[in-house]
């Protein structure tokens, strides 16, 4: 299936496992922009941009909000967070079957 600008093309399998976790609203806001950005039409071009700061201004929240509302998701490991050398990169975790309930 080819990709067309401005469309994102998610595994259904993901949607249907992401739907089963139970999460705030804001998290679930967490998770759908970083879908976009990790399952966009350029992903390694977007890496840069999945830093705390970044995501939490697309998001419209704070940062300290954000840092609250991201780490249980973290915990569950259905966010993976990158050292960066300038800031840490937060990507989704593909492997579901790591996620904690």
């Amino acid at each position: 299936m080819q990709k067309e600008i401005g469309y994102s093309y998610i595994p259904n399998t993901l949607i249907e496992r992401i739907a089963k976790v139970r999460m705030s609203d804001l998290q679930a806001s967490i998770v759908c922009i970083l879908f976009l950005y990790q399952y966009g039409v350029f992903p390694k071009e977007c890496q840069i941009q999945r830093t705390h700061a970044f995501l939490s201004k697309t998001i419209g929240i704070s940062l300290s909000c954000f840092c609250k509302e991201v780490q249980p998701l973290i915990e569950k490991h259905i966010l993976n967070v990158i050292q960066g050398t300038t800031a840490d990169i937060i990507s989704f975790n593909e492997n579901y079957d790591e996620w904690i309930s």
